[in-house]
């Protein structure tokens, strides 16, 4: 999954900043921030964390595009491909992927497979993006306006958005997404989310951290 940041701004010193105003004003700037901010996540005042936030821009499958949108507090810009065409790129299942699902729809825990069921799900899906590719170019040449020929393509078909949001959605979708029960796909992409946090915003991630229970 690729996972790029685009632009980060605010700070760990200002999401303190911003706490401290209701009780200092507005001249509150201290040099001790991190106590303050990791009590503010584990209290559960998150105010202070929509001061500060990021842009951060994806390349992935379309079904992960689907999950990222569901976080309705972000703002997003996606490629449309009713306006431009599309590029062959589409997901394979990595080869340590589990693939196989065991249990109930909503307890289910999840198995690597057999190595048959790994080469015949890697050639269906690349058979499949094939067709798809096919077609979809078959109609294009023929003049065939975009919006139309998309509906071909699957959903293993590579996607880029934007997804900007203030550092409290940002530690919301990590507390959903970057979790066992997720989606292998998502749980990848929301590392690199998790990793572009912690560069940019240290102390707020270790805030967060503390109270997953994360060493």
């Amino acid at each position: 999954m690729g996972v790029e940041l685009i632009e980060a701004w605010g700070s760990d010193r200002k999401v303190a900043q911003s706490a401290r105003v209701s009780t200092l004003g507005l001249d509150n700037d201290r040099e001790k921030i991190a106590g303050l901010v990791k009590a503010l996540w584990r209290d559960g005042h998150y105010s202070p964390f929509e001061s500060s936030g990021m842009t951060i821009a994806f390349d992935v499958p379309m079904f992960v595009r689907d999950q990222l949108v569901r976080h309705k507090s972000f703002s997003f810009s996606v490629k449309s491909l009713r306006y431009s065409e599309a590029a062959p790129k589409f997901f394979v299942p990595d080869p340590l992927r589990p693939l196989v699902q065991v249990g109930k729809a909503l307890d289910y825990r999840r198995e690597e497979g057999t190595a048959l069921q790994r080469k015949i799900t890697a050639a269906i899906i690349k058979s499949n993006a094939k067709q798809s590719w096919d077609s979809y170019q078959y109609m294009i040449n023929l003049g065939i306006c975009d919006e139309v020929a998309r509906s071909v393509l699957p959903t293993s078909l590579f996607t880029q958005l934007w997804m900007t949001g203030s550092l409290r959605s940002w530690l919301h979708f990590l507390d959903q997404r970057d979790d066992p029960h997720a989606q292998f796909e998502i749980q990848e992409a929301a590392g690199g989310v998790r990793k572009i946090l912690g560069e940019n915003y240290p102390v707020t991630h270790d805030a967060w951290k503390a109270t997953k229970g994360n060493s």
